[in-house]
């Protein structure tokens, strides 16, 4: 090939190229943009752990109050079921007819008077 035809040739495709028109991106504001969106994703972060470190907190109060709680009802249980087991001896103890002593008198019994008594 001549010169002249790589010329013409050249031509044909620089026109070819030139009709075709390219994408601009502005990269300044495509980085601006980008760092904005940036430091709100770690905004948002910042929040999201600080929410989940006082849910944490609360938590393990509320967990520590259960337990103070859980052991107050076992306390309250035993003293109930005390007071129960006593208030229905008591009441079997009077229907039996029992009485309350204030006085104790014991029977003298001699060494040798269970041995005669065989």
């Amino acid at each position: 090939m001549s010169i002249a035809a790589l010329r013409l040739q050249s031509r044909k495709l620089q026109s070819k190229i030139s009709s075709v028109s390219y994408v601009r991106i502005p990269w300044k504001l495509l980085y601006v943009t980008a760092g904005i969106f940036s430091l709100v994703l770690l905004f948002f972060y910042i929040t999201t752990v600080d929410q989940l470190t006082k849910e944490t907190f609360l938590i393990k109060n509320d967990s520590a109050q259960a337990d103070a709680l859980d052991q107050q009802n076992k306390v309250l249980e035993a003293s109930f079921a005390q007071s129960s087991f006593l208030g229905t001896v008591q009441d079997r103890a009077t229907s039996l007819s029992f009485v309350k002593i204030s006085n104790v008198v014991y029977v003298p019994l001699y060494q040798n008077a269970l041995a005669q008594a065989r």
